[in-house]
């Protein structure tokens, strides 16, 4: 994963080397793409398989199963439709590395 991250944030977390950290990130942050190709600015991306759609009023919550690890990305309904996402599809999750929240147990 690619993370930005200020010099006093790592000063102030005391990160060092080979430290055990974690990334989080929002589901909001979350973009899906099927049948990607091509060059794109955002530099995580993780291919995965759609395991579970729940849909609301607006939003639809997507489970993407990748590389053991399930993400949950939020996306519209409208998206949802035109890009015909179903279970079982594989999908590619974006994140841009500004996006992404680094936590460090004490």
């Amino acid at each position: 994963m690619s993370v930005i991250v200020t010099s006093a944030s790592c000063e102030e977390m005391h990160l060092s080397a080979g430290d055990t950290i974690y990334v989080l990130v929002k589901g909001t942050d979350i973009m899906l793409a099927k049948s990607f190709s091509g060059m794109l600015s955002a530099r995580n991306r993780a291919k995965g398989i759609v395991r579970q759609i729940i849909h609301g009023d607006v939003l639809s919550k997507v489970f993407v199963e990748s590389q053991g690890d399930m993400l949950h990305a939020f996306i519209t309904n409208n998206s949802l439709k035109e890009m015909n996402i179903r279970e079982g599809d594989e999908v590619t999750a974006i994140v841009k590395s500004t996006e992404l929240i680094l936590s460090k147990e004490t």
